[in-house]
């Protein structure tokens, strides 16, 4: 049984995001008949969820699975035998969730990372060129900084699988793969350009860092 919610932080102003952000995966307690098995499916979606996105900052959540049977379906008097997971994606005021140009994206990303997970469980993973959405991807515009959209989604998640993003030093809560193309971004990029000779390392994808982006990971 999986349930899928979004996240919110209390007593926040609505124009303004929250304190905390990141994804958490709640599992019934081990006491539970369900509780093992809950668990043992939570670690494998927690492996490929955190790959990409940040495991919550908040209080309690922070280890990215956490047991809490008031949140999860356990059935009356602990009659619900099947595993049961709630995971929460990330909070609602996330940039990545309250941009219409990104949400698809970002959710279809969250999903499919999810399913590697279940997968994974049942049976081993089958080798493929890349384990997410993403990519391969084609970009035919230069990018810089204020720009959002996928094109920069993508340019973040090869820029991880270069282990560029985020850069040495700051974390996935304060850089989380959004979409928008900001100074995180921007460092990593150079990183890019660093370790393939490209200049100016100025961190915008020009000409010839989206050439060499398409020649590693473009369609």
């Amino acid at each position: 049984m999986l349930h899928i919610h979004f996240d919110d932080y209390g007593g926040r102003r609505q124009d303004e995001p929250g304190e905390y952000n990141g994804f958490v995966i709640f599992v019934p307690d081990h006491q539970f008949s369900n509780g093992k098995a809950s668990m043992a499916i939570a670690r494998k979606i927690f492996l490929r969820l955190a790959k990409y996105f940040p495991v919550s900052n908040a209080p309690r959540e922070d280890s990215g699975v956490t047991e809490d049977s008031e949140l999860i379906a356990t059935g009356s008097n602990n009659s619900l035998d099947p595993a049961s997971l709630l995971i929460e994606y990330g909070y609602i005021y996330e940039p990545q969730f309250n941009r219409p140009a990104l949400r698809e994206s970002v959710v279809r990303e969250l999903a499919f990372q999810t399913y590697i997970g279940l997968k994974s469980f049942f049976e081993e993973a089958t080798s493929t060129p890349y384990d997410t959405t993403l990519l391969p991807h084609r970009w035919q515009a230069n990018i810089g900084p204020a720009v959002v959209n996928r094109d920069v989604f993508a340019v973040q998640t090869a820029l991880a699988l270069e282990s560029f993003y985020p850069p040495d030093g700051i974390s996935k809560n304060d850089c989380p793969p959004s979409g928008i193309y900001g100074p995180c971004t921007e460092r990593a990029v150079q990183l890019f350009q660093g370790k393939y000779d490209i200049t100016p390392r100025n961190g915008y994808v020009g000409e010839r860092t989206r050439a060499k982006l398409n020649k590693l990971y473009g369609k």
